[in-house]
């Protein structure tokens, strides 16, 4: 696996994985930044200034494994860091939107679909890269008031947010059976990747429950 984290893994799959196990044991560094509600904003408001300003900071000529492990590392930080402060601070934060959750919920919904349009026409990555938040703060403030089946809001929706793992499999099936280039660029196999894993997800909740 390769723990020492400035350096591509030599089984360039298991980089997830890594992650995973580094994120875990900083744990309690993550705690003492962002478990406070205020030095908890202000933390990620620093992380998310990172996450915006590093492609940018980088040489335009960085080989895609050093500049996919260093956009990989802030995007995770980021992402670990918003997980523990909605861990000590979910329950202010929901009283705190409860009024207006739903309409808020929406229009972060909407926000964050459209942000990529930006990426698309302009080529800038930002958005990208706050429009996954968005769309998860959307989800978790418009889920409640939905009155969705219990097989569905008990472990499914948590299950949507990490259907990237199951995106990530595919891509290794996708290599071991020489489809790996029509699933890098042909937009409709992604479609396809996106659909199947939320499908998995569903089944896997209903036999869980059954």
């Amino acid at each position: 696996i390769g723990i020492y984290p400035l350096r591509p893994c030599s089984l360039a799959n298991l980089w997830f994985l890594r992650s995973l196990i580094v994120f875990v044991v900083a744990a309690p560094v993550f705690s003492l930044f962002c478990r406070g509600r205020w030095f908890g904003f202000v933390s990620i408001a620093i992380m998310l200034s990172v996450c915006v300003l590093l492609p940018y900071s980088l040489p335009a000529d960085l080989n895609f494994e050093t500049r996919f492990l260093a956009t990989s590392w802030s995007d995770g930080i980021l992402s670990f860091g918003v997980g523990v402060f909605l861990r000590w601070n979910g329950d202010w934060l929901s009283s705190l939107v409860r009024r207006c959750g739903t309409c808020l919920g929406w229009v972060l919904l909407i926000g964050g679909l459209t942000a990529p349009i930006v990426n698309v026409c302009y080529g800038v990555w930002a958005p990208v890269i706050v429009s996954a938040f968005m769309l998860m703060a959307g989800v978790w403030l418009v889920i409640p008031d939905m009155h969705l089946p219990k097989f569905l809001t008990s472990a499914a929706f948590p299950m949507y947010v990490t259907h990237g793992f199951v995106i990530f499999i595919f891509a290794i099936v996708t290599r071991v059976t020489g489809l790996r280039p029509f699933a890098q660029t042909a937009n409709v196999a992604y479609m396809v990747q996106v659909v199947l894993a939320i499908a998995i997800c569903v089944i896997v909740v209903s036999w869980m429950r059954k």
